[in-house]
Formats: structure tokens, C-alpha cells, sequence
């Protein structure tokens, strides 16, 4: 669905980098182990600074995390090239790297902020009472196609699809917006950025509109 995009930072680079040459056996010779990589998945998760969105029914604090995973793994394996056992390129590297880190990437980026609903609302026959949920991405291969929405005031987790449609501008790193559709009755979407597509997910209705 969406073309290839350079990411910002070296997000991934901790996950050989930072290992400091302390590799791990199986795959390539100098791998991390996967335990080294979900920690600094983890840390660098952390490490992100933290965006707001907010409007009358919805404030969304999230972490802008970037989305193109190969081109991260490829450019993480690139700036430690240094590290890699002679005659490994950094591309057979990141080819190595990127389904080790995969599983720890998707349960990160499965809670990457949280969602406050100010207002009850609803989606479809779900309804979301006022109060602090947690936010995620679902991803299928390197790509989102939508977001989860669960915590203890759900019984059962929300995944919604996203809905996408081509952007000029692209967007290396999730940015995330919420959208009016409908001002009278009050529906509006969470607009995801990302690459170059431009997705919505939703639609949320307030449940006190007229």
C-alpha cells in the first residue's frame, strides 16, 4: 500500500550497535541475541519524545515511532558496519536483523501511547465510557493497517482498520491527528500519517450528541 521512505533517525542501531560486540550465536555470525534486541527496542521506545494531540473528546499522547523497518534495520546495520564480520554487508545484515526483531517491534509498537476519552462514545456497538485507555499499532509485515485500543475498562480490545489513501507529503516517522467528519453530530476519525499514505481509523461517535 505504501511506498518506501527514508526514516529520520537510527532508531534500530541499538540493535547492533549498542551491543557493544556482545553477539549472539545463530544467523550471521556477530547477531545480537533476541534478548538484547527486545531491550533496546524497549530503551530507544523510551527514549522517543512524546507528542499530544487533543480536541474535545480525545487527547492521544503517543510516540512517534518510525515506520519503514527495513530501511531502519538497513541503515542501523550500515552505521555499524565496523562491527560486522568481514565479507557481511550491511544488507545481509539488516535481511538478518529485521524477522529477529520483528516480533519485539510489533509488541512495541502494540502500546505506543495512550488515548483519554473525555466524552463516552462509541464505535459501531462498542462503547468507550470516559477514562485512560492504552493505544497501539496492528502491523501486518513492515506496514500498519490499524490501531488497538484496550486497557481494564475494556473487556475486550478494539482493533480498528485503517482506511488509507495517498499523501503527497511523506511521513517517515507515525504522525497521528483526530478528525471532525461531522460537526453536528460530532464524528470524527484518529487520522494515522505514515510513509506515504494517509489512513483513518474510526469512526468514533459521542454518545451525548443529538
Amino acid at each position: 500500500m505504501a511506498r518506501r521512505g527514508k526514516v529520520g533517525g537510527l532508531w534500530l542501531v541499538v540493535a547492533i550497535a549498542a551491543t557493544s560486540g556482545a553477539w549472539a550465536q545463530g544467523g550471521l555470525p556477530g547477531m545480537p541475541s533476541p534478548e538484547q534486541i527486545e531491550r533496546r527496542i524497549a530503551e530507544e521506545m523510551e527514549k522517543l519524545p512524546e507528542r499530544t494531540v487533543t480536541d474535545e473528546v480525545f487527547e492521544i499522547r503517543y510516540k512517534p515511532v518510525p515506520i519503514d523497518l527495513r530501511e531502519v534495520a538497513r541503515r542501523a546495520a550500515a552505521a555499524a558496519a565496523g562491527q560486522l564480520p568481514q565479507g557481511v554487508s550491511p544488507e545481509q545484515a539488516a535481511k538478518q536483523l529485521l524477522p529477529m526483531a520483528r516480533p519485539y517491534i510489533e509488541r512495541a509498537y502494540g502500546e505506543i501511547g495512550t488515548l483519554q476519552v473525555k466524552r463516552p462514545v462509541a464505535y459501531r456497538s462498542k462503547r468507550l465510557e470516559p477514562g485512560e485507555y492504552l493505544l497501539g499499532l496492528i502491523l501486518k509485515g513492515d506496514s500498519p493497517i490499524g490501531i488497538r485500543i484496550h486497557g481494564a475498562k475494556l473487556e475486550r480490545e478494539l482493533r480498528i482498520p485503517f482506511r488509507g489513501a495517498r499523501s503527497k507529503q511523506p511521513h517517515p516517522e507515525l504522525k497521528l491527528e483526530v478528525e471532525v467528519a461531522d460537526k453536528r453530530r460530532g464524528k470524527r476519525y484518529i487520522v494515522a500519517w505514515f510513509l506515504s499514505v494517509r489512513a483513518k481509523a474510526g469512526k468514533f461517535v459521542p454518545k451525548d450528541a443529538k
